[in-house]
């Protein structure tokens, strides 16, 4: 088990947010913007297992690989994280991946 926020839709910590979030906010805001996204974390989760099973109820396929996109965060965020290390760096790429397929699997 990982403590990434979500693994699934921010697979980053509460640590990396922060250190990436400082780079653009002062401190004292990109602890509560780090925070504030980790407390966020179970109920999206929660959330999104939910709608899975819902869609999987409504035969949607790929149901379980679907994403919410329920996550709000400055647009500054995603760029921050993938200048940390190349791990961050490699877990941003694959999440953008991922957002973009889902979106582009799923549009109307």
């Amino acid at each position: 088990m990982t403590d990434f926020i979500d693994p699934e839709e921010l697979p980053f910590t509460t640590a990396e947010i922060f250190e990436a979030a400082r780079t653009f906010l002062p401190d004292d805001a990109a602890r509560r913007t780090a925070e504030h996204l980790t407390s966020c974390g179970p109920d999206l989760i929660a959330a999104r297992a939910q709608r899975r099973a819902e869609w999987r109820a409504a035969g949607v396929a790929n149901a379980e690989r679907m994403l919410l996109y329920g996550w709000a965060y400055s647009n500054e965020l995603l760029p921050a994280l993938a200048n940390l290390s190349a791990d961050t760096a490699a877990r941003v790429e694959r999440l953008r991946r991922a957002l973009a397929r889902d979106y582009s699997d799923h549009a109307v």
